[in-house]
């Protein structure tokens, strides 16, 4: 499902009509008061159980408003002069506190981003995807009228899940650290990373980056373990460890190296087994392990400075 949303103006070459341009009902001012009531979203005018901005809805609004009448047609060419683009929404959960995540980058992150003295190695985050070998629910060819069918097991589906840490420090090359672990469907095992595969990591990262480590975690049920606990007050001499807020994904770096990984190379890629699956996936993150630009570009992407306060 898409919605309504500003997009970038479009530059390059202009194409004219050849007929005249119809005259907008709406002048400067009430285009710009319609811009700011879409900009509050489709909540505050009393939609509030499916939050976008359909053609319908904007069309109420804007006779709500100046009780002018359009098509459907008519608001889409209208929106496209304003700069509005129709696209997919990004889901955020009601249980979020902005104000809660406004204090954490204000006051908790400026602790983080500080540089000890002497200078260590500073990592940030770690969380973790899973990825099965079931075939995606992805478009793929068929004969029109003929709905494709793929077979696939009603048992535990073997997977893959991944736990990384991005590594960041003020003027050297960031790095991404990871532990797979494969879960093949046995009954009893462990579908998911638990308390000892993070510990583990943490250790690795450690050693890796020969210094103290600052860690900043989601609120992930396993990072609160009994044993990470345990094993970050035994390690204090060279862990310090900060949690984010809670539902505030958009702060984690790794989450926009899990959702790259997903739309790319795996986002509908059918794997012939487990084996397979490991070997793309392995191969995947080793690729981006040698782009440091796009290591720091998933940062940036949290808004989130390494300058000292």
């Amino acid at each position: 499902m898409t919605g309504i949303g500003r997009g970038r103006p479009q530059t390059g070459t202009h194409c004219l009509s050849a007929g005249p341009a119809s005259r907008c009902r709406l002048d400067a001012e009430q285009l710009a008061w319609l811009a700011e009531e879409l900009d509050r979203g489709p909540a505050a005018h009393d939609w509030t159980v499916d939050q976008r901005w359909t053609l319908t809805r904007i069309v109420i609004l804007i006779e709500r408003m100046f009780g002018e009448s359009y098509t459907l047609t008519g608001v889409a060419k209208l929106l496209h002069r304003m700069e509005y683009s129709a696209q997919r929404p990004v889901h955020r959960a009601v249980e979020r506190n902005e104000e809660a995540i406004a204090t954490w980058r204000r006051q908790v992150w400026p602790q983080v981003r500080q540089r000890p003295r002497p200078p260590v190695p500073g990592s940030a985050s770690s969380t973790r995807p899973a990825r099965g070998s079931r075939p995606p629910k992805g478009r793929g060819w068929s004969r029109r009228g003929r709905t494709p069918v793929v077979t696939v097991s009603g048992r535990r589906s073997p997977r893959i899940s991944i736990a990384g840490m991005l590594c960041v420090r003020p003027g050297h090359r960031p790095r991404l650290i990871y532990r797979l672990l494969v879960h093949r469907g046995h009954r009893g095992e462990q579908k998911g990373c638990v308390a000892t595969g993070f510990t583990r990591l943490v250790t690795a990262a450690h050693h890796q980056l020969d210094g103290k480590i600052v860690v900043v975690w989601d609120n992930l049920p396993g990072h609160h373990a009994h044993k990470v606990r345990a094993f970050i007050d035994k390690h204090a001499d060279w862990l310090t460890v900060h949690w984010l807020p809670s539902y505030a994904p958009e702060l984690n770096p790794t989450e926009g190296i899990w959702a790259h990984l997903k739309s790319g190379v795996l986002a509908n890629l059918a794997a012939l087994g487990l084996d397979h699956l490991i070997r793309v996936t392995k191969t995947a993150l080793k690729r981006i392990q040698y782009r440091p630009d796009l290591l720091r570009g998933f940062l940036a992407e949290t808004g989130l400075g390494l300058e000292p306060p």
